[in-house]
């Protein structure tokens, strides 16, 4: 038997191994690349309590700032704040716009594929909210024909509505300039109900009574893990900010934060 063909493509196997081996650890050197810079730029997006502009200073605060600022500290470089859309804020950290999205995405495959996800920082649910003079009551009352369900710009959040309303109508809302859109939708009885975020509604409908609306009185739906996303390969950095957010949820201080940052 001939066993230089054999030799040869063992050779060529094990050349692509090493080849590739050496790309990603080439490619774990984020946390190299922040502190030569001196910065840590951070995508944020408009989702309240987790990020979002004082209307005052114009400046970002929520939950993940805090965390992000903590997270430059650490790392010793300043904090970097850049706005990335829901459409944009995975593709930011792939393309190198910014090192890290720390408003929080839930963890799903499909992104998966294409950054690294932390450790959950919170695990989050949906809710229904509802005109306050609404009679549905029940997640079955709003599976009903006739009535409309809007949702965010999220896949999951569009999923998650067909798979929990099968004979209602759901709608998908464009990302807004302005979160109260969402809202506004069932405050003005032009969709009966609204899918979102738990703590969201909860907090939205706390800070604006004058909306008339309230919560559905019914079980809440799939709990999910949350998480900032970092570029493929950067196994060190994520490491990092997974010990990172370990000690934030064990100093009590996203207890603190998330309390500051919300009417509960």
């Amino acid at each position: 038997m001939n066993m230089k063909p054999l030799a040869l493509a063992i050779g060529t196997v094990l050349s692509l191994l090493t080849l590739g081996n050496e790309l990603a650890f080439a490619a774990d050197n984020r946390i190299d690349l922040i502190q030569e810079r001196g910065e840590l730029v951070v995508c944020h997006s408009d989702y309240p309590p987790w990020s979002y502009k004082d209307r005052k200073t114009g400046k970002w605060i929520g939950v993940s700032v805090e965390s992000a600022k903590h997270l430059a500290w650490a790392l010793g470089v300043d904090y970097k704040p850049i706005e990335a859309d829901f459409y944009t804020r995975v593709s930011f950290v792939e393309t190198g716009k910014c090192d890290i999205t720390m408003t929080p995405i839930y963890q799903d495959v499909k992104y998966a594929i294409r950054v690294l996800f932390s450790d959950p920082i919170k695990y989050e649910f949906q809710s229904v909210a509802v005109h306050i003079d609404s009679p549905l009551q029940t997640h079955k009352d709003v599976d009903q024909e006739g009535i409309t369900v809007v949702v965010g710009p999220s896949l999951a959040d569009e999923l998650l509505a067909e798979r929990f309303y099968k004979r209602a109508t759901v709608k998908k809302l464009e990302y807004p300039k302005d979160f109260s859109t969402y809202f506004l939708e069932v405050s003005y009885r032009r969709a009966d109900a609204l899918l979102y975020d738990n703590t969201m509604i909860r907090d939205f409908i706390k800070q604006n009574p004058d909306m008339n609306l309230r919560i559905i009185d019914d079980a809440p739906l799939s709990p999910q893990g949350f998480s900032y996303v970092v570029p493929l390969g950067e196994y060190h950095f994520i490491n990092v900010v997974n010990i990172l957010l370990k000690k934030f949820e064990q100093g009590g201080w996203n207890y603190e934060w998330y309390q500051k940052f919300t009417s509960e």
